[in-house]
């Protein structure tokens, strides 16, 4: 009688084998071409300039309004708050769909 182990192996080499297959066709895939999805202006411009990390975060760390668009930022600030005031005075769910949902409730 063979031992608990060599039969569990033979029950699990199909397994294996089939997995191995698997893995191994899948390798053989084709790629897309990436070179192909790039311009040839792009692909001619020099790489950018490498830059100390703390220059790059002065950049975050500065303010982004400006007096030029101080005034734009305001006023999509007040568009916004009525847009909130106007929705704040609306009910959520009309007379007839609150009647609905509560016959459905009880």
């Amino acid at each position: 009688m063979p031992h608990r182990a060599s039969r569990l192996s033979m029950a699990l080499a199909p397994a294996l084998i089939l997995g191995g297959l698997v893995f191994g066709v899948s390798g053989c895939t084709q790629f897309p071409e990436v070179n192909a999805s790039v311009s040839d202006e792009m692909a001619n411009k020099p790489y950018p300039d490498l830059v100390p990390i703390h220059t790059l975060r002065a950049r975050i760390d500065s303010p982004s309004l400006t007096p030029q668009n101080a005034d734009a930022v305001a006023a999509r600030a007040d568009a916004l708050r009525s847009r909130a005031a106007a929705l704040k005075r609306r009910e959520a769910v009309d007379a007839q769909t609150r009647a609905r949902m509560e016959r459905g409730v009880r």
